[in-house]
């Protein structure tokens, strides 16, 4: 277990990505403005030395979901990007994650 982790404590390699006040105008939404979002910070990780990125969105495909929630991100642009749900610690909020390695 040592190997794994970094001398702050935290899992070598694992980045977390959060979606704090991220805001798309009505305009855009729909667009692929999440999943260029997602994607950039994919590239950014492993760039980076990331070999794992994990998330915690919102699940959008069991109804839908309000501004005032979506800024945490959803889960169809991360599933869309290679995310696969991992846990789930409350109806609506998955742990999402993605390999890189």
């Amino acid at each position: 277990m040592e190997e794994l982790l970094s001398a702050r404590g935290s899992v070598k390699g694992c980045w977390c990505m959060f979606f704090r006040q991220t805001h798309v105008g009505k305009e855009h939404r729909g667009t692929g403005v999440a999943r260029e979002l997602v994607r950039g910070a994919v590239s950014f990780a492993r760039d980076n030395g990331a070999r794992t990125v994990e998330a915690y969105p919102v699940d959008d495909t069991m109804g839908p979901v309000g501004a005032d929630e979506a800024f945490h991100g959803l889960v169809s642009p991360l599933t869309a990007e290679g995310f696969s749900e991992v846990a789930r610690r409350s109806p609506k909020r998955p742990v999402m994650r993605r390999q890189l390695t």
